[in-house]
C-alpha cells in the first residue's frame, strides 16, 4: 500500500500543478493521470533494463521493442491506473485527502518526489548506457585482438596496439 500511496501523491501534485494553467485543454486530472503512467512505465523500464543488462547481456529484450509493443504495454499498464486513479471519481478523493497538508509537509514531500524523479532519469541514463555497452559489441572501444606484428600471446605487444610508435631509439 505503501507504494500505492506514493503514487497517490504523485497524482495529487501533478493534478494540482495542471490545474493552474488555464488554457490547457486537457482536464488535469488526464494530465496527472497520463504523467502517472508515463512516470510507472519508465520505473519498470528501468527495472527490466537492470535485470537484462545483469542477468542477460547477450540475449537482450530491448532492442526487440516496437513501437507498438511500447504503446501496447503502455496503455496494459493505464488500465489498472485507470481503476486507482479515475474510476467513479476516485481523483476528487485523492484531492480532498491530500488538501489538508501543512506547507512544511509539502515542502519535504515536494523535494522527495522531485529527488525521485532525478533519481529516476539519472538511474535509467546510467542503465541504459550500461546495458548498450555490455550488448552492443561494437560499443566497445577496442577490439582486442592482437594489433603487434608479434606471435607471442603471453606478450604484451600482443595485446598492446603498436601504431605509429617507434621500438628502436
Amino acid at each position: 500500500m505503501l507504494l500505492l500511496d506514493a503514487y497517490s501523491y504523485l497524482f495529487y501534485r501533478m493534478y494540482r500543478f495542471s490545474a493552474r494553467w488555464k488554457h490547457d485543454v486537457t482536464p488535469p486530472h488526464l494530465t496527472a493521470f497520463l504523467g502517472i503512467v508515463a512516470i510507472a512505465w519508465c520505473n519498470i523500464f528501468l527495472l527490466l533494463v537492470i535485470v537484462d543488462t545483469i542477468l542477460a547481456p547477450g540475449h537482450s529484450v530491448i532492442p526487440h521493442l516496437s513501437k507498438l509493443h511500447i504503446y501496447l504495454s503502455f496503455a496494459v499498464l493505464a488500465v489498472p491506473f485507470y481503476f486507482a486513479f479515475l474510476h467513479r471519481g476516485r481523483h476528487q478523493r485523492i484531492s480532498a485527502r491530500y488538501e489538508s497538508e501543512t506547507p512544511q509537509q509539502r515542502r519535504v514531500r515536494g523535494m522527495i518526489i522531485i529527488s525521485s524523479l532525478v533519481l529516476l532519469w539519472v538511474l535509467i541514463d546510467f542503465f541504459s548506457v550500461l546495458h548498450r555497452g555490455r550488448v552492443d559489441p561494437s560499443a566497445s572501444n577496442q577490439s582486442m585482438k592482437p594489433t603487434a606484428p608479434f606471435r607471442n600471446e603471453s606478450s604484451v605487444f600482443a595485446t598492446t596496439p603498436c601504431r605509429g610508435l617507434s621500438l628502436s631509439r
